[in-house]
């Protein structure tokens, strides 16, 4: 009985194999952790994202490379793979339950039906451009920043935003720096904070908060904008474009942007690197109704 219920499971490892190696000739892969990763995520894809089946299809390779006495993975190379499929695993299981990203498309969108000679959604529209174009935390928007925090480089349409509070990837007290460059869009994160600045003169009162708290359309530059406010204006957005403010929060707009990003082809190290992400948890955030298998192959090609 146990030879007979192995057979399929050999009849699939041999299939999977087969298609394997298919797979390194069309894309021109060495049988290695690229072809490897960029198997499984193309395995994926194919399953409407589904990851039931990888841990089986990643054992299926490694017997019949074994059993074939062809070199698989090296250790490290085994463990990374192991933890990215876990990634992917978590992201699977739960997307049900994660907020939809708010992307550059639907920004844009809010902000042009906003009155931006009001200074008060001028500060609002720069706020959602600036946590979708900078991959921004909630908190690192609201949580102390001021006026002296921000250094503009106007020669190289750049600027240079340090985040004075401890913040999730950076615990030491000392904040991070963040750049963003402007784009050739009219409605870009630079050109609003730009804008901002000019319209609340903060390169002179340098000690006021950039994103203050907002009282009936007045602006309160020494206390700081809340987290709950963040989210309040992001439901109240959206649900006036007509879509369900309970699929969004504060972190829809990194995962907006990080989305945007790997729509757009960015090698996968430039989003890591670009969204401060310490580990691979930067595929959890790739969130759209295509496949995650294209953003997910840019990470393995650019990991050998």
């Amino acid at each position: 009985m146990a030879q007979v219920a192995a057979k399929p499971a050999v009849k699939a490892a041999i299939s999977h194999f087969g298609k394997f190696l298919e797979h390194c000739m069309e894309h021109r892969y060495g049988m290695g952790f690229t072809a490897v990763g960029t198997y499984l995520a193309a395995f994926m894809a194919a399953n409407q994202g589904s990851t039931a089946s990888l841990t089986n299809v990643l054992s299926y390779l490694r017997t019949q490379h074994a059993q074939r006495c062809l070199p698989f993975l090296t250790v490290p190379e085994e463990v990374q793979l192991k933890h990215v499929v876990k990634v992917w695993k978590r992201q699977d299981r739960r997307r049900r339950n994660r907020k939809d990203p708010l992307r550059f498309a639907t920004v844009k969108r809010i902000v042009e039906a906003m009155d931006l000679r009001q200074v008060h959604q001028l500060q609002q529209a720069t706020l959602l451009l600036l946590g979708t174009q900078a991959l921004m935390r909630t908190k690192e928007i609201t949580d102390g920043l001021r006026g002296s925090d921000v250094i503009w480089h106007r020669s190289s349409r750049t600027v240079t935003i340090t985040v004075p509070e401890p913040t999730k990837t950076c615990e030491d007290g000392f904040g991070v720096q963040i750049t963003l460059s402007d784009t050739t869009e009219q409605i870009s994160a630079y050109k609003f904070l730009e804008r901002l600045f000019a319209a609340r003169r903060l390169d002179q009162r340098l000690s006021d908060f950039v994103f203050c708290q907002i009282h009936k359309s007045t602006l309160s530059p020494k206390v700081k904008a809340s987290d709950s406010s963040v989210r309040q204006l992001i439901k109240r957005s959206v649900a006036a474009l007509g879509l369900d403010p309970t699929r969004y929060s504060g972190h829809s707009m990194r995962a907006g942007g990080a989305t945007d990003m790997f729509a757009a082809g960015l090698p996968y190290y430039v989003i890591k690197k670009y969204g401060r992400w310490a580990s691979d948890a930067a595929l959890v955030y790739f969130r759209s109704e295509a496949s995650i298998a294209v953003s997910a192959a840019s990470a393995f090609v650019t990991a050998t």
